[in-house]
């Protein structure tokens, strides 16, 4: 596995989450982090507010910022793969 940059870490994460949402271990395991750099990458998707967490259901969820980021990171990376 290749070295992965923070933003590309953080939009795997979000991929992850998805429209349904997902919880902690759904994360880990489809991102490849351990538990400790899950947390510290979530907690910083909430503080940018492009996540949030519902305790009730232990299920993470995206908000409409977090849809718009996903979105132009796409964009992003379609437009450098055709650059090359």
């Amino acid at each position: 596995m290749k070295n992965r940059s923070r933003l590309e870490i953080k939009a795997q994460i979000i991929e992850s989450i998805g429209d349904k949402g997902a919880i902690q271990s759904k994360i880990m395991y489809e991102v490849y982090l351990s538990f400790v750099q899950m947390k510290k990458y979530l907690y910083s998707l909430q503080q940018k507010k492009l996540i949030t967490y519902d305790g009730d259901l232990r299920v993470y969820r995206l908000t409409e910022k977090g849809k718009q980021f996903l979105s132009l990171y796409s964009k992003m990376t379609e437009t450098l793969i055709n650059f090359k």
